[in-house]
């Protein structure tokens, strides 16, 4: 509560900018979320979580929280609506996979479901890649060739490289195709990852603070060795 109120007054005279003031509040937040899940207060944590949410409905770490704890209460509705939400905006593996995990029980769904991604962002390659994994689920390799291609085309990454070479393993075989296609997964433009803009360091998931030099608000959704020393 402290450092809110001091956000506020850094913000008043101009020490912070209204960006950062309003990123550091949600961080805020969403520690304290984190907290009060583990050791805490159920009511008080979902109080923060929604008041992150409030700041701003398509930060990945809010959004995955939020369509999490409505997953767990059974709020499917919401949680898809936040997610379409958010995708729109922000498409995040993360969200693809909190959206796998709503698909409908029929399998003749799962990929119709998944193309929904793809209807909300369609020039973005991770709606192409998630359209991809579920026609992958289903062995339906030419379908997941032509979202990989599609993919491919918006931003050639070393993933789209190594889900394609798994797509020739299962149809194809060609073990030519398949090791040109590892090689150029190799040589590729490196995938996105959270990553401290101070220190470099990558991590698993995004938190509050940074470990193990504890750097507050520093962890973003960023191209490894994209670092800006603030």
């Amino acid at each position: 509560s402290d450092a809110l109120e001091t956000g506020k007054r850094a913000l008043k005279i101009g020490a912070l900018s209204e960006q950062k003031a309003i990123s550091d509040r949600i961080a805020i937040h969403l520690m304290r979320y984190d907290y009060e899940t583990e050791n805490g207060d159920p009511a008080i944590a979902i109080k923060q979580l929604k008041q992150a949410y409030r700041l701003n409905n398509y930060f990945v770490p809010t959004v995955t929280r939020l369509a999490t704890y409505y997953i767990n209460h059974s709020k499917h509705r919401k949680a898809t609506k936040i997610i379409e939400q958010a995708w729109a905006h922000n498409p995040h593996p993360d969200l693809a996979d909190l959206w796998m995990m709503l698909t409908p029980e029929k399998q003749n769904k799962k990929l119709k479901w998944s193309e929904k991604l793809v209807a909300l962002n369609p020039d973005s390659a991770e709606s192409q890649i998630a359209a991809a994994r579920a026609a992958m689920d289903m062995n339906l390799w030419g379908e997941a060739k032509a979202y990989l291609t599609v993919a491919e085309k918006i931003h050639p990454s070393a993933r789209v490289f190594r889900q394609r070479a798994i797509v020739e393993q299962n149809s194809t075989q060609n073990d030519d195709a398949i090791h040109n296609l590892m090689e150029k997964a190799a040589n590729a433009l490196p995938d996105k990852k959270w990553v401290c803009r101070q220190t470099g360091l990558n991590y698993d998931s995004w938190s509050a603070i940074a470990m193990p030099h504890e750097s507050f608000n520093t962890i973003i959704w960023d191209y490894p060795g994209a670092r800006t020393l603030e």
